[in-house]
C-alpha cells in the first residue's frame, strides 16, 4: 500500500465505491492496464503529427529548419540532445530525419509555445 499514494487510491473509493485496499488496488491496476492499451494509438498519432510538421517546416525553411527558425533556449537544448543522440547512434553521417526522430515531445511543446506568444 505504500507504493501507491492514498490520494490516488481515494479516487477509486470516491467514484467506484471501492471499500477495501484490495479493491482499490485491483481497480487501480485495472485502470493502468486499460490506459496502457491507448499508448500505441497515442504514439502513432504523435509520430504522424511530428512527421507532418517536419514536412511543412522543411518546405518553408529547409531540411535543417530546427537550426534556422527562432526557438526557445529549451528547444535549442533539445535539438542539441537530438543531434548528440543521432551522432551516437548513426555516426557523423546522420540525417535531418534522424535528428527529428530523436526530438522529444517537449521540443514540440516549446516550439509551439514560442509561436503562440
Amino acid at each position: 500500500m505504500n507504493t501507491v499514494s492514498l490520494a490516488r487510491l481515494s479516487y477509486y473509493e470516491k467514484y467506484l465505491n471501492c471499500i477495501s485496499n484490495k479493491e482499490k488496488l485491483s481497480a487501480y491496476f485495472a485502470y493502468q492496464d486499460l490506459s496502457s492499451s491507448f499508448f500505441p494509438i497515442i504514439q502513432m498519432l504523435e509520430i504522424a503529427l511530428r512527421n507532418k510538421i517536419h514536412h511543412e517546416l522543411c518546405e518553408l525553411h529547409g531540411e535543417d529548419w530546427y537550426d534556422r527558425i527562432p526557438v526557445s533556449e529549451e528547444s535549442q537544448n533539445l535539438v542539441k540532445l537530438a543531434k548528440d543522440k543521432s551522432l551516437s547512434s548513426k555516426g557523423k553521417n546522420y540525417t535531418h530525419n534522424d535528428v527529428v526522430s530523436n526530438l522529444t515531445f517537449g521540443f514540440w511543446v516549446y516550439l509551439f509555445i514560442r509561436f503562440s506568444l
